[in-house]
């Protein structure tokens, strides 16, 4: 919802103010760097015999500075009103540069870094049937802390009724579910060629969604055989490994789909297999 000019004011003016504690914040960090060494950490919630998780404070005081250059962009560009406000979205450009540099520059990593140092060193001290549970009510609070994370960033709502992802998410699908049909299709033409030119005999009506499983099977048995026995990999990245190929599918389905868009009406036909495939090379 766009601000009042009066909101606006406001917000310019609490925002240098706040500008203004961040330097001094950040002043006083810089200063705490210079009187760390190499190897200095912290332990929570207590040291060694004691289970606890490790904080390294060199390079976590390090990319928190770092991440500070962006916030101190980010606020040049949103108190440049001369340089941005001569141009119609000028005031926009400015806005989404105030919200990233909070949310995002400031509070992000300086939150996270305590959230799992806490919840992690909490965790050691945890029989182990009570981990599951409590990581996963532990990433459903980060879940929550990254939503409002984006909508603060976004300035507007990304989880409800009225949520700023409702229609792109819908126009997603829907371009996907076109892009799938024509997907499947060109695998049944695909199949059909090759035939030909083995100069086997063509088989009759094929079920797209019988040949569409077949491929994406065949697909994944192949990938994830050599991610095993070639590659070695275990656990996660065998779950990488079944995955990309999925994505893969959903890309070249939302492209063709998207392309699909782009051509003529009068060139689409939506039944089946006699989708016009002429315009995807196939």
């Amino acid at each position: 919802m766009p601000q009042t000019e009066e909101e606006y004011q406001k917000t310019f003016r609490s925002e240098k103010q706040r500008i203004g504690l961040v330097g001094i914040a950040l002043g006083l960090i810089i200063y705490y760097r210079t009187t760390l060494h190499d190897g200095d950490f912290w332990n929570f919630p207590c040291n060694s015999p004691c289970a606890h998780f490790t904080v390294w404070l060199v390079p976590t005081i390090d990319n928190w500075l770092i991440l500070s250059l962006g916030y101190i962009v980010s606020m040049a560009i949103y108190v440049s009103e001369d340089t941005f406000d001569k141009y119609r979205w000028g005031r926009t450009v400015r806005e989404i540069a105030r919200r990233v540099g909070t949310r995002f520059f400031i509070f992000y990593y300086p939150l996270t870094i305590p959230f799992f140092a806490g919840f992690g060193g909490i965790s050691f001290q945890l029989p182990d049937y009570a981990l599951v549970p409590y990581w996963l009510a532990v990433f459903a609070l980060f879940g929550f802390y990254m939503i409002w994370t984006a909508e603060g960033m976004l300035g507007t709502k990304i989880i409800g009724k009225r949520n700023a992802f409702n229609k792109p998410t819908e126009t997603f699908l829907e371009i996907g579910r076109e892009g799938a049909q024509v997907f499947v299709d060109g695998l049944v033409h695909g199949w059909r060629w090759f035939l030909a030119k083995l100069r086997l005999p063509t088989p009759g009506p094929i079920n797209s969604k019988r040949a569409a499983r077949l491929f994406i099977a065949v697909v994944e048995l192949v990938v994830v055989s050599v991610s095993y026995f070639v590659l070695h990999l275990s656990g996660f990245g065998l779950l990488w490994a079944f995955g990309v190929p999925l994505y893969a599918i959903v890309g070249a389905s939302v492209i063709l789909g998207w392309r699909r868009r782009k051509r003529k009406p009068s060139t689409n036909k939506t039944e089946g297999s006699d989708t016009d495939l002429s315009g995807y090379g196939l």
